[in-house]
């Protein structure tokens, strides 16, 4: 049964909104009224923002489906008009989430080049109630925010599936919220690790790199997929680490134990402080990224700044292959705490602050043994401490943005290049 909610969103342009340089004044857009905020039996449109995106206006905003029962198909529809209310067109898009459980929110972005005369928006919501249930929520451990240019925010954390049966493709949301709770801006991406067994970690890394980027609060969720397929049979091999000329550099070898040529194949490290909390991540592609049955290629991840204060790291592959994994997280754990973000650090510590070389103790999944606090995301909400940002020097690895390719400016800009590649299926 298809429903519709209509929700009128009066978004004032002022003459001048767009300028010559890309920017967009003031477009403050009226709340929805007490009852249509919170209506019942319904999926409803809690807050959206509008900013421009090269010749386009990018509408950003947030459901929450406050039905009884399961929804998919959840689709945000905008419709454009003028300052006398004509319409000037329409787009839409479905939500970052694709079945929601009641209760449950879900970000959405819409991307539309408006005509001349634009002024406002409406948003109307459609959706179709369901007997599917969507994946669980991963559990985030840990997230940290690291310094880049002005204009870009970057966030680094890490998740781990709390499930008893294997996710795949997971990407992870961060929602951007004002000191009001209303959404200013999305950015996502998917993890470096296509399959995840019960209990093992993944790190992430967000770029948001268009619209603001400035912000009171935000929020982390997932989305995956389950599957009945197992990771690749690989392991890592003689892993060192070391520095030059300032940049953290981790070498070694993956090895293929399958029976057919592993491809595309990725080795990941992850680095902690103390506590086991996330300080960087990178990967890098094997050479060569295709591993023939019981061959070996090598690695050469380059973490080039931002790794002071690590002691200890994992590594993907995992440089052992235990014959029984031990998850560690249950299948429903109880939070206990809210992580509070870790601010961009202002100082460059020496090279002497990181250990020379480390060798953690082995672990079904890579991972350090230290366990952190675990905090399902679909409940994350943190609210960090506003400080500056200082610019980066690096240009981070490619990685996915929710908001395609960035217009290029007078700084430069950067390409992101999908790395998630589904490998042959294999019956199991």
């Amino acid at each position: 049964m298809l429903r519709r909610v209509l929700i009128r969103l009066v978004v004032l342009a002022f003459c001048g909104c767009f300028g010559s340089a890309g920017t967009l004044a003031a477009m403050p857009v009226a709340p929805a009224s007490p009852g249509a905020a919170r209506a019942a039996q319904d999926v409803v449109i809690l807050s959206s923002s509008a900013y421009p995106y090269g010749d386009y206006v990018c509408v950003v905003g947030e459901v929450r489906n406050d039905t009884a029962g399961n929804v998919r198909s959840v689709r945000v529809t905008a419709t454009y008009h003028d300052g006398s209310g004509g319409v000037l067109g329409t787009a839409s898009a479905y939500t970052k989430h694709s079945i929601l459980v009641p209760g449950r929110k879900s970000p959405f972005l819409i991307l539309y080049e408006p005509p001349a005369g634009y002024a406002g928006y409406d948003l109307a919501v459609t959706y179709s109630a369901t007997d599917l249930t969507p994946a669980p929520q991963l559990l985030l451990r840990s997230v940290r925010q690291i310094p880049d240019e002005p204009g870009w925010l970057t966030l680094i954390g890490e998740v781990e599936n709390p499930a008893a049966s294997n996710v795949e493709y997971v990407e992870v949301f961060l929602t951007l919220y004002d000191a009001g709770g209303k959404v200013l801006n999305l950015g996502s991406a998917y993890l470096w690790i296509e399959v995840l067994t019960p209990g093992q970690r993944a790190p992430f890394r967000i770029y948001v790199s268009a619209g603001p980027v400035a912000f009171a609060s935000y929020g982390v969720s997932t989305e995956a997929d389950p599957t009945i397929y197992d990771p690749l049979n690989l392991r890592s091999l003689n892993v060192t680490n070391r520095i030059h000329q300032g940049e953290l550099r981790f070498t070694g070898e993956v090895e293929n134990l399958e029976q057919a040529d592993a491809e595309f194949v990725q080795a990941v490290v992850t680095l902690y402080d103390a506590a086991g909390d996330i300080v960087n991540c990178e990967y890098a592609f094997t050479d060569p990224d295709t591993i023939p049955p019981g061959e070996r290629a090598s690695f050469d991840i380059v973490v080039p700044d931002n790794y002071q204060g690590w002691v200890t790291y994992s590594v993907y592959p995992p440089e052992t292959l235990p014959a029984t994994p031990t998850p560690t997280a249950s299948a429903s754990p109880a939070p206990t705490a809210t992580p509070s973000l870790t601010p961009a650090p202002t100082g460059t510590p020496t090279a002497t602050e990181v250990p020379p070389s480390v060798t953690p103790s082995a672990t079904a999944t890579g991972t350090p043994t230290h366990t952190p606090t675990l905090v399902p995301t679909e409940t994350e909400a943190m609210t960090p401490t506003p400080t500056a940002t200082p610019a980066a020097t690096h240009t981070p690895s490619p990685t996915v943005s929710p908001l395609a390719t960035p217009t290029p400016t007078t700084g430069g800009f950067r390409i992101y290049l999908p790395i998630l590649v589904r490998r042959t299926v294999r019956v199991p």
